[in-house]
């Protein structure tokens, strides 16, 4: 009986750590609580992006402010960051800006993550337009993949 019991526990934990269904993603967008340094950055003026999920849970955040700092912050087992990894040049910066406005202007909320998941999210607070997919079954809505992609191209800058 004992033995039984031991593993139907097992059983259960290993489908809980393993499980391979829709993941939440975090609320705040991938951001820890700790958040982004924002000296001389109005509130909710950030362009937020990044991915998540998979087998170790692991969430890389990647955060546009409107000067053009980029910052990474990763999440594991503790957080790492923020670290500032470089600067766009003001043109870019303003382009991104205006181009996620309009996508997350004209999309309704979307909010389809999987076990592995992507985000995008305009400003701070839970009231502000975000889209996470990630989901086989709910594709991303037009455009938002070749914008996050081409946000992704830049966080390989250096300082």
């Amino acid at each position: 009986m004992q033995r039984i019991l031991y593993l139907l526990l097992l059983a259960g934990y290993l489908m809980v750590a393993c499980r391979t269904g829709k993941k939440e993603a975090p609320a705040t967008g991938g951001v820890p609580a700790g958040g982004v340094p924002t000296e001389g950055v109005p509130a909710g003026h950030a362009l937020t992006f990044g991915s998540g999920g998979g087998f170790t849970g692991a969430v890389t955040t990647y955060t546009l402010h409107p000067d053009g700092q980029l910052y990474r912050t990763k999440t594991f087992n503790a957080t790492t960051g923020p670290e500032l990894i470089g600067k766009l040049d003001r043109e870019l910066t303003a382009g991104f800006f205006k181009k996620a406005a309009d996508l997350l202007g004209r999309t309704p909320a979307f909010h389809h993550p999987d076990n592995q998941y992507y985000f995008v999210k305009l400003g701070a607070g839970e009231a502000q337009p975000s889209i996470t997919w990630g989901s086989p079954e709910h594709p991303a809505p037009a455009g938002v993949e070749a914008f996050y992609q081409e946000l992704m191209q830049h966080t390989q800058v250096t300082r």
